[in-house]
């Protein structure tokens, strides 16, 4: 959903409350880590001789100003019509889930991992194993708690 080309078009008409509720939620946290993490380095700038004290608590009153706003913008940018990734720089908190969910990763350690694992599930005993029990048999290795 934070792609701008999909937002909520792939979605049944059925289940687009039910989605958005949860985009909005994820936009919530976000905005929430945010701004827990500038209170906690704003706090860490203090110098010594304030221990501490003249650091300002986040209030009730700034939370929740802080989840309307989150919520303002969720709802902007699925009623907004651009289909560009350059629309994305106006609703930031949404920037921030598109970069958390859409990045690629940096190194093939997961699919040699992967690679490995299928070598151990598929042995000179399991040789006649179907693509579907063997892609379950795979996801059940490599999800084990």
């Amino acid at each position: 959903m934070s792609h701008p080309q999909f937002k909520l078009r792939w979605v049944q008409p059925d289940k687009r409350e039910e989605v958005s509720n949860l985009f909005l939620s994820k936009v919530i946290r976000a905005a929430s880590t945010d701004s827990s993490t500038a209170s906690n380095s704003a706090h860490d700038n203090t110098s010594d001789e304030d221990y501490g004290y003249d650091a300002t608590p986040v209030t009730l009153n700034e939370t929740l100003s802080m989840e309307n706003r989150a919520k303002i913008e969720a709802i902007n940018y699925l009623e907004d019509p651009s289909k560009d990734i350059k629309s994305l720089s106006k609703y930031p908190l949404v920037y921030a889930l598109f970069v958390r969910y859409n990045t690629d990763l940096p190194s093939s350690a997961p699919v040699e991992r992967l690679f490995s694992t299928g070598g151990l599930i598929l042995t000179p005993r399991r040789n006649k194993l179907s693509d579907a029990t063997f892609e379950k048999l795979l996801m059940l290795k490599t999800n084990k708690l």
